[in-house]
């Protein structure tokens, strides 16, 4: 039996960019947490250092979705499907 590790996937800026990314891999079965440096972390950060916009949180998800997250993830992929969807619509608009 593996264990199936978490590990690294991508660095967010604050916690409403961790939460975007976190909700939009949960809506496609991806499990994500978040990993955190440096003094206190959450709620517990803005009570010893106040409120910084930029916290640099690590998003982790699971060494078996890994690969899904990181497809899901790239602009570039999501671009040209979405290019391809356009393609198709026009086409199908023009033939109609």
């Amino acid at each position: 039996m593996t264990n199936d590790q978490f590990t690294y996937l991508k660095m967010a800026d604050d916690e409403k960019e961790f939460l975007e990314i976190r909700n939009f891999l949960k809506a496609h079965g991806i499990e994500a947490i978040a990993a955190e440096k440096g003094f206190g972390s959450g709620p517990m950060r803005e009570i010893f250092m106040g409120y910084f916009e930029e916290v640099h949180i690590e998003i982790l998800v699971k060494e078996s979705q890994y690969l899904k997250a990181l497809g899901l993830l790239d602009f570039q992929q999501f671009s040209k499907e979405l290019d391809e969807d356009l393609e198709w619509a026009l086409e199908d608009e023009l033939s109609n």
